[in-house]
């Protein structure tokens, strides 16, 4: 029969960070590197590679953003729905639209 330990000949790597095959990384170190880098590159590299990282944020956020406004207009539904709260006519909103800039 195999025990804890015969079936996990290696357990120094789950209690030892130092055991595993990849050494430690200081992150800082490794974004300054690689800051150093991006900017050796010519201008027109570092505004691509700029606006790729931009990129990957704004998907991040949009994806985020969507979620919170559907939460927020299930919750507005919601409060329609059971009276807590009661609905401005259109026409009112629409006028006080075209009102506000005059003001």
């Amino acid at each position: 029969m195999l025990s804890w330990r015969a079936g996990w000949p290696n357990l120094q790597a789950f209690t030892d960070p130092r055991a595993f095959c990849y050494p430690a990384i200081d992150m800082s170190t490794n974004l300054d590197q690689l800051t150093a880098d991006a900017m050796k590159l010519p201008l027109r590299d570092r505004v691509q590679l700029a606006q790729r990282l931009v990129s990957t944020i704004d998907d991040e956020v949009e994806s985020d953003t969507e979620a919170l406004w559907f939460a927020e207009a299930e919750r507005r539904l919601d409060e329609l729905r059971s009276g807590k709260v009661q609905g401005i006519p259109a026409e009112d909103v629409f006028r006080n639209a075209r009102e506000a800039p005059k003001r």
